[in-house]
């Protein structure tokens, strides 16, 4: 299957390949998966966490799994 394929897809098809109903946050978690280090992502920007973007003022932050879990607190 596609990307294109996958992206129309309905969020309860993807529940269901993954067994249980997911809330907003636990899906980023899944799809993102933790990295408790700064990296540059695909695009070249410095991502840490689950996906979270740097930004100024967190260069010298260290990511451990709390802040992650913070950054993406609703």
């Amino acid at each position: 299957m596609k990307l294109k394929d996958y992206l129309e897809k309905s969020p309860s098809w993807l529940q269901s390949l993954i067994g249980k109903p997911l809330n907003d946050i636990e899906l980023i978690k899944k799809r993102e998966g933790l990295k408790l280090k700064w990296y540059k992502d695909s695009l070249g920007k410095m991502t840490g966490g689950y996906g979270h973007l740097q930004k100024p003022g967190e260069e010298k932050l260290e990511v451990t799994q709390t802040r992650a879990d913070g950054y993406r607190r609703v």
